[in-house]
């Protein structure tokens, strides 16, 4: 039988949902020897991604990716849900942020005010008398 990504990464989170530390590492130990038997071993990146949602999901945390233009603290109290924000720094963003969850992206940055201005700009056409 085959088994797709995310049923691998429940599997994970099942097994590892109340382990202690010892229970941990023979049961990561056995998935790992599991993905290898199974020839998926080469996916976990994948399977990992998966189990880390999974857990999210179960938690009722979300994801939130935040790029802004310098370092910014206590993100996390800006979000209605419990958040895990993932802050990269992009200097080219001039100024604001960019922010994706899950497929959502929000582009408050200058750079991309800059732009749409510049856009706007091209096409305006100033009349003749």
């Amino acid at each position: 039988m085959k088994f797709t990504l995310r049923q691998y990464a429940d599997a994970l989170s099942e097994a590892t949902k109340d382990a202690d530390e010892l229970k941990l590492k023979s049961v990561i130990g056995n998935f790992v020897r599991l993905l290898a038997r199974k020839g998926v071993l080469s996916k976990s990146p994948q399977i990992i991604e998966a189990y880390k949602k999974h857990r999210n999901e179960q938690e009722g945390i979300q994801e939130v990716a935040v790029t802004t233009a310098r370092t910014c603290e206590g993100l996390e109290k800006y979000f209605e849900r419990k958040t895990r924000v993932k802050q990269t720094i992009d200097p080219s963003l001039i100024g604001g942020a960019k922010i994706r969850i899950d497929d959502d992206v929000w582009d408050g940055s200058i750079r991309k005010r800059l732009q749409l201005l510049k856009e706007q700009l091209s096409t305006f056409v100033i009349p003749r008398d």
